[in-house]
């Protein structure tokens, strides 16, 4: 089995930049100051969440693989990263820099690189990186470290519900994706 171990990084400017460009997701921060007087900003509007049904909803992340997956037209989320407990595991969550038809393609001819992904420890509530919008067809999964001394990161989300998820199963394509151990433990 081919493994793939993806470094984990520091949640920047960067980073962010980097997977909105690819649009994957879409960081949800207020306007300039400048431009706050009498102005609305929608940064997401109920045609652009077509589901019947939405949910808002803590989830706690306990699995420490990472099992990527997305989600189809439509299936949007957002994701905020706010949590009152201080102490908690890190939460990570991974990317693939492609989006899923072009994934899969790659995944299915035996081509991905750890450079077709982007893994960074969530900045839990963080007024810059705390929120955003993860895009349908963004191929992503959340995970935590293995361990006892402390407890298991939540987060809150906002969803269609049911929410439609597509596993992309890399094992059955003979690949084990990991975090660098090295980065693990940040």
């Amino acid at each position: 089995m081919r493994r793939i171990e993806i470094p984990v990084q520091e949640m920047n400017a960067e980073v962010a930049a980097l997977l909105e460009s690819r649009g994957l997701v879409h960081f949800l921060r207020h306007p300039e100051t400048k431009l706050r007087s009498h102005l609305q900003q929608d940064f997401y509007k109920e045609g652009d969440f077509p589901a019947r049904f939405h949910s808002f909803h803590s989830v706690t992340i306990t699995y420490t693989e990472i099992r990527l997956a997305y989600h189809p037209r439509g299936f949007d989320e957002i994701v905020m990263l706010w949590d009152s407990e201080p102490r908690v595991k890190p939460l990570y969550f991974v990317f693939s820099l492609l989006q899923a038809e072009e994934y899969l393609k790659k995944l299915d001819e035996g081509t991905v690189t750890s450079q077709d992904y982007l893994a960074f420890q969530a900045p839990m509530n963080h007024p810059q990186w705390g929120a955003f919008i993860i895009w349908n067809g963004t191929v992503h999964c959340e995970l935590t470290n293995f361990g006892r001394d402390s407890l298991f990161p939540s987060f809150y989300v906002l969803e269609p519900d049911p929410l439609e998820v597509v596993r992309t199963e890399e094992h059955r394509y003979g690949l084990q994706l990991s975090l660098s151990s090295r980065q693990k433990d940040m």
